[in-house]
C-alpha cells in the first residue's frame, strides 16, 4: 500500500525535473520571453502552494484514498494538456494544474502512508515516498536521453509523465481508506475491518486510544487549529521546512550546472555530473535513510545531517575563496562537497521531514494542519529557488555558499531547543506529547516571545521601510531626475511622517488600547506600501511616504508600550531587544529587496510594493494578540484584564491585579499637561539624552551614508560598497541578539557602560585609519571595515537595543503612551538634523575629525550615563515608577536597594 501511494512522489519527482529537458526546446519552438521562460519554470510550484493549501481539508471530508486517486486524475489532465496545446500562456496553465495536483500528492501521499503504517516501521514506510521522488527525479533525467533526435519530444516526455498517473488511478483500488479517518468519521465497524486487512497487531489499542483523543477534540476545524498543542506542533513544522528549504537544496539541485560551471566545468561535464552523479547519490543515501529511520532517533539523524551539510558547504566557501586561482582543484572539491551535501541532505533532512509532518497532528484535523506547513514549503522552495542565480551572481560563489553554511548550523540551535521525538511513539501518544509540552510551555515564557514576535513585525516593517528608500532614491532620481532638493524633500518626508506619528501615537495608545493602534497600522502600512509603488508625480509619492512615516511612527511607540506592559519583569529587557532585532532584520531585508529589484524596469515601485504582503500578514497576526492587561486595568476594564492574564498564562492573575491596583489607584488620569509634572522631568531629560546619543554616536551615519563613507576610503565599485554596508547589517543583527541574552544577565547600566568603551576606542582608531594614508588600499579597507564593525557590534549590544528597553519602562502607566510619543519623537527631529547636517560635516570637516567627535559625544555620553542611568533590571513598572516618585526603593535581584538613578 505505501509503494501504491508513493507512485505520488514518483510523479512529484518526475514533474518536478522534467521542465529542465522541456524548457530549451519550447525556447526554441516559441522563442520565450524572459517572463514566458519564468512562469513556465515556477507555475509548477504556485500550484503546488494552492494545492497543498486546499487539499488538507478535502482529505478531512472526503477520505485520503479518494484524494490520492483524484490526484491521479489531475497529473494526468494537467500533463497531457500540456503535451497537446501550442502556445505559451495555455501551457503555463497547464503547468499550473500539474502543480495543484504536485502540491496535493505531497501532502496526501505521506498522510495516508502515516496513518496505515504501525509504529514501529512508519518512519520506514514514509520514506518509501521520498524514495519513489528520487526515482522520479532520475526518470525525468532518463527520459529526455531516450527522446533525443525526436521531433518535439518535449510533448512526449510530457506524455509519458501520464503513465504513472494512469497507473495510480488504477492501483489506488486496492487501497484500503485509512482506518484512522473512518474512525474520525464514526465509522468504527469499517476502521476493525481495514486495520484487519492490513494486520497492524496493535489494531485494538490503537482504537481505543484513538476514540479517547476524538472525544476531547472539537469538531470545528478552524477552533482547533487555534489550540496551543497545535500552534506548537505548527511553529515546530514550520520552523523544520524553513531550515529544509534555506539551507539550499532545491538552490543546488536546479541550479547544479551553472554552480558547477562557476567552479570551472565545461558543460558536458556539468550535465553528466548534474544528471548521473547527483541523483545516483540521492537515491542511494534515500535507501540508506529508509534503513534507518525507526532505528535511530528522529532528532539524531537531522543533527547528522545538519552538521554533515554545514560542514561541506563550510569546505565549498573556504576553496572557492582560497583556490580561485586553481581551476583543477576547485573543481574537484566542488563535486566532492556537493556530492557530501547531496548526500547527507538525502538521509536525514530530505524525507524525515515528511515523516515527521505526518505525525505531529490530531486525527480530526490531520489533513487541514498539514496544510500549512506543507503549503509554507512550497512558499520557502519558490524564494529559494527564484532567489538562487541572483544571490550567486551578487555574492558571488564563496559568499552564496557561506550564507546556507549558517542556516545549517543555525538549525542545530533549533533542534536543541524545540525538537520533540516522536520516532516509535503511536500517532496518538504523539498528541498526547504535544498537548503536555504545550501546557509545560504556557506556564512557562514562550507564550510572551511569540507575543513579541508578531508585534515585533512592525519593527521589521519599520526597518525595511527606513532602508528601502536608500537604494530605491537612487532609481527615482535617475527615471525622474530629481534635483538635491527634491531628493532631500523625499527622504525627510518619511522623517516628518515619522515624528508627527509618534506625537500623535503616546496618546491614542492612551485613548484606544494598544493592540486595536497596533492592527490599525497594519492597513495603513499595505495602503502606502502600493501608494508608493503606484505613484505618478513626484508630490504624490512624497505623500505616501509622508503616510508610511505617519504609520512607522505610530507603529513604534505602541510597540514599544504593549510590549513593556505585558512583558514580566525578568524577560522584559529581552523581550524588548526582540523587537529590536526585528527592526535590524528588517533593514537588512531592505538591502536584498533594493538588489533583488534594481535591474527591473521601474525597479524602485517593486521596491515600495514588497512590503504589502508582510504588512497584510502582520495584521492577520494581530488578531490573535491579547490586549494590555495593564491599560485595561488602568480604563477600569478589571474583569477584562483578568481574562487577558489568563490567556497568557499568569499563574496567580489576582495577585498581578492587585500589584496594578497599588500602582495605579492614586493616580490621575494622565495627558500631555501631566507632563509638566517636575517628578515627570528627571525621566524625560534621560529619554531625551538617550535618544540624543542613539542618533549622534554615528551609527545613523552608517545606516544612511555607508555605501558613501566607504566609496570615499577605497572601496572601488557601488556594489562592493553595498555588499559592505550589507556585512555592518549582519553585524547589527546578529549583536542584537546576544543583546538579548545579555540585557537580563548583565543588566542594562553595565551592559550600557561596557558598549559605550568599546564604541570609544572603534571610533577613535577608525579616525586613525581614515587619516593614515601610509597603508596599502587593501590594509586600509580591511581595518576601516573591521573598526566599523566593532563600532556597530558594540551599538547593537549596548545602547541600540537598551535605550529602547529603558524608555519603555522608566514612565507611569497614566502618561507612558504620551511620554514615548515625546522621546520617540525627539529622537526623529534628531534624526533628521543629523541626515541634513552629515553630508556637510563629511564633507567640510573630513573623515577623520568626524569620527572623532562622535568618540567624543560617545565620551560625555559615558558619563552621563554612569551618573544618572538607572539598573532597571527584575523590576516591574509599577516599582521603577515609585522610585522615580520616592515613594518605593527599586527591587534588584529580589533584594530591596535604593534607587539606582
Amino acid at each position: 500500500m505505501a509503494c501504491i501511494a508513493s507512485i505520488g512522489g514518483l510523479l512529484f519527482g518526475y514533474n518536478t525535473g522534467v521542465i529542465s529537458a522541456v524548457l530549451p526546446q519550447l525556447n526554441v519552438a516559441w522563442k520565450l520571453t524572459a517572463l514566458q521562460e519564468e512562469l513556465a519554470v515556477s507555475a509548477v510550484l504556485f500550484g503546488a502552494v494552492v494545492g497543498a493549501a486546499l487539499v488538507g481539508i478535502v482529505a478531512d471530508h472526503i477520505g485520503r484514498r479518494d484524494c490520492i486517486m483524484a490526484t491521479a486524475a489531475l497529473f494526468v489532465l494537467g500533463s497531457f494538456s500540456g503535451a497537446m496545446i501550442n502556445s505559451p500562456e495555455a501551457f503555463i496553465a497547464c503547468r499550473a494544474l500539474v502543480g495543484v495536483a504536485l502540491g496535493a500528492v505531497s501532502l496526501v501521499a505521506p498522510l495516508y502512508i502515516a496513518e496505515i503504517a504501525p509504529a514501529r516501521m512508519r518512519g520506514r514506510l514514509v520514506t518509501v515516498n521520498q524514495l519513489g521522488i528520487t526515482c522520479g527525479i532520475m526518470l525525468s533525467y532518463a527520459v529526455p536521453y531516450f527522446l533525443q533526435g525526436i521531433p518535439d519530444s518535449w510533448r512526449y516526455m510530457l506524455i509519458i509523465g501520464t503513465v504513472p498517473g494512469v497507473f495510480l488511478s488504477m492501483a489506488s483500488l486496492w487501497l484500503v481508506e485509512s482506518p484512522r479517518w473512518l474512525l474520525s468519521k464514526g465509522d468504527e465497524e469499517e476502521a476493525r475491518a481495514n486495520f484487519k486487512k492490513i494486520g497492524d497487531p496493535d489494531a485494538d489499542e490503537i482504537i481505543r486510544d484513538l476514540k479517547e483523543s476524538l472525544s476531547r477534540q472539537s469538531e470545528d476545524t478552524w477552533m482547533r487549529l487555534a489550540a496551543p498543542p497545535i500552534r506548537l506542533a505548527l511553529f515546530f513544522v514550520v520552523g523544520l521546512f524553513f531550515f529544509q528549504q534555506f539551507v539550499g537544496i532545491n538552490a543546488f539541485l536546479y541550479n547544479a550546472s551553472t554552480i558547477l560551471t562557476y567552479e570551472g566545468f565545461a558543460v558536458a561535464d556539468t550535465n553528466l555530473a548534474v544528471t548521473i552523479g547527483l541523483s545516483l547519490v540521492n537515491l542511494v543515501m534515500t535507501l540508506v535513510a529508509m534503513a534507518l529511520v525507526d532505528r535511530i532517533s528522529r532528532r539524531l539523524l537531522l543533527r547528522i545531517g545538519l552538521v554533515g551539510m554545514g560542514a561541506c558547504l563550510s569546505v565549498l566557501a573556504a576553496g572557492s575563496g582560497f583556490l580561485d586561482h586553481d581551476a583543477f582543484v576547485s573543481s574537484r572539491l566542488a563535486v566532492v562537497c556537493l556530492t557530501g551535501y547531496i548526500a547527507f541532505f538525502s538521509f536525514s533532512w530530505g524525507p524525515l521531514l515528511w515523516v515527521i509532518v505526518a505525525e505531529v497532528f490530531p486525527q480530526r484535523i490531520r489533513g487541514a494542519a498539514m496544510s500549512i506547513p506543507v503549503a509554507a514549503h512550497w512558499l520557502f522552495a519558490i524564494i529559494n529557488a527564484s532567489g538562487a542565480i541572483f544571490f550567486l551572481r551578487e555574492l558571488e560563489d564563496t559568499g552564496f555558499y557561506l550564507i546556507f553554511a549558517i542556516v545549517a548550523f543555525a538549525g542545530l540551535l533549533f533542534l536543541r531547543k524545540n525538537f520533540m521525538e516522536t520516532g516509535g511513539l503511536a500517532l496518538e501518544r504523539i498528541q498526547r506529547l504535544f498537548t503536555e509540552r504545550a501546557r509545560a510551555l504556557k506556564k512557562g515564557n514562550l507564550v510572551y516571545y511569540a507575543i513579541t514576535t508578531v508585534a515585533g513585525t512592525g519593527a521589521l516593517l519599520i526597518g525595511f521601510n527606513v532602508g528601502i528608500i536608500a537604494g530605491a532614491l537612487v532609481l527615482i532620481t535617475r527615471e525622474w531626475g530629481l534635483g538635491n532638493l527634491e531628493q532631500g524633500v523625499l527622504v525627510s518626508s518619511l522623517s516628518a511622517g515619522l515624528f508627527i506619528g509618534q506625537i500623535l501615537a503616546g496618546k491614542a495608545s492612551d485613548l484606544f488600547g494598544r493592540r486595536y493602534l497596533l492592527m490599525s497600522t497594519a492597513a495603513l502600512f499595505v495602503a502606502g506600501a502600493f501608494a508608493s509603488a503606484l505613484a505618478q508625480s513626484f508630490p504624490t509619492l512624497v505623500g505616501a511616504r509622508f503616510l508610511i512615516g505617519l504609520t512607522m511612527g505610530v507603529a513604534a511607540v505602541a510597540n514599544s508600550v504593549y510590549i513593556s506592559e505585558i512583558a514580566p519583569p525578568e524577560i522584559r529587557g529581552r523581550l524588548l531587544t526582540l523587537s529590536q532585532a526585528t527592526l535590524a532584520v528588517g533593514i537588512l531585508l531592505s538591502y536584498l529587496a533594493a538588489l533583488f529589484f534594481e535591474t527591473l524596469p521601474h525597479g524602485w515601485r517593486y521596491m515600495f510594493a514588497a512590503a504589502a504582503a508582510p504588512s497584510a500578514v502582520y495584521g492577520l497576526g494581530l488578531l490573535f494578540l491579547p490586549e494590555s492587561p495593564r491599560w485595561l486595568y488602568s480604563r477600569g476594564r478589571r474583569s477584562a484584564s483578568l481574562r487577558m492574564l489568563r490567556g497568557m498564562g499568569v499563574s496567580d492573575p489576582e495577585a498581578a491585579i492587585e500589584a496594578m491596583r497599588q500602582g495605579q489607584d492614586d493616580q490621575e488620569e494622565g495627558g500631555w499637561s501631566e507632563l509638566l509634572n517636575p517628578k515627570l522631568f528627571p525621566p524625560l531629560l534621560l529619554g531625551m539624552i538617550l535618544m540624543f546619543l542613539a542618533v549622534f554616536t554615528g551609527f545613523d551615519a552608517l545606516l544612511l551614508y555607508a555605501p558613501t563613507i566607504f566609496q570615499s576610503a577605497g572601496f572601488g565599485s557601488y556594489t562592493a560598497s553595498v555588499l559592505a554596508t550589507f556585512g555592518l547589517g549582519a553585524v547589527n543583527l546578529a549583536m542584537t541578539l546576544v543583546s538579548m541574552w545579555l540585557v537580563e544577565r548583565l543588566g542594562r547600566k553595565p551592559l550600557v557602560m561596557w558598549g559605550l568603551a568599546i564604541m570609544i576606542c572603534s571610533l577613535v582608531s577608525t579616525g586613525v585609519v581614515l587619516g593614515h594614508t601610509g597603508w596599502s588600499g587593501f590594509w586600509s579597507r580591511a581595518l576601516l571595515l573591521g573598526g566599523l564593525g566593532v563600532f556597530v557590534g558594540a551599538f547593537a549590544v549596548s545602547l541600540g537595543p537598551v535605550s529602547n528597553v529603558v524608555v519603555s519602562e522608566i514612565y507611569p502607566q497614566r502618561v507612558r503612551g504620551a511620554a514615548l510619543g515625546l522621546v520617540f519623537g525627539a529622537n526623529s527631529i534628531f534624526s533628521f538634523i543629523f541626515a541634513l547636517i552629515f553630508p556637510i560635516f563629511f564633507s567640510s570637516l573630513g573623515s577623520v575629525l568626524t569620527f572623532w567627535i562622535f568618540g567624543a559625544i560617545t565620551a560625555a555620553g559615558a558619563l552621563i550615563c554612569w551618573k544618572y542611568l538607572p539598573e532597571t533590571k527584575g523590576c516591574t513598572l509599577e516599582e521603577i515608577e515609585s522610585s522615580w516618585s520616592g515613594k518605593k526603593n527599586i527591587v534588584i535581584d529580589g533584594e530591596e536597594g535604593p534607587p539606582q538613578s
